[in-house]
This record gives C-alpha cells, sequence and structure tokens, in this order.
C-alpha cells in the first residue's frame, strides 16, 4: 500500500470535519451576535423562517428567457 492510498482519504475525511466544524461554529456566532444584539427568540426564528416556497422545476418564462438560477 503506497503513500497515496492512504494520504488520499484521510486528508479527505479531514477537509469534510474541518468543513463541518467551521459550519457549525460561524452559525454559533451569528447566533450569539443576533442575542447580543437584543433580538428575541421569535425575531431570530423569523429571519430564518422562509414565507415563499418555489418549486425548483418550475421556470418563469415570460420574458422569453430561461433563468439560470433562482
Amino acid at each position: 500500500m503506497g503513500a497515496e492510498e492512504v494520504l488520499i482519504p484521510i486528508t479527505m475525511f479531514l477537509s469534510v470535519g474541518a468543513v463541518f466544524i467551521i459550519w457549525i461554529v460561524t452559525r454559533h456566532r451569528e447566533r450569539i451576535t443576533m442575542i447580543e444584539k437584543g433580538l428575541t427568540s421569535d425575531e431570530i426564528k423569523a429571519m430564518y423562517h422562509r414565507e415563499v416556497r418555489r418549486d425548483p422545476l418550475e421556470f418563469d418564462t415570460s420574458d422569453g428567457t430561461i433563468p439560470l438560477t433562482h
């Protein structure tokens, strides 16, 4: 077994773990900042709640173009 066969899976798992940890820490810091600014829990929930639900397969072609992103 060569060094590449061992290092590739280790690097992959470490990279995925690092991204996951950074996501959790960033989310925590964002919520703490909102609490420090004086937002109530209902206001924080309202910020994350989306009223508009779109069908990803539905296109608005009223102007004759097909959108690449929503």
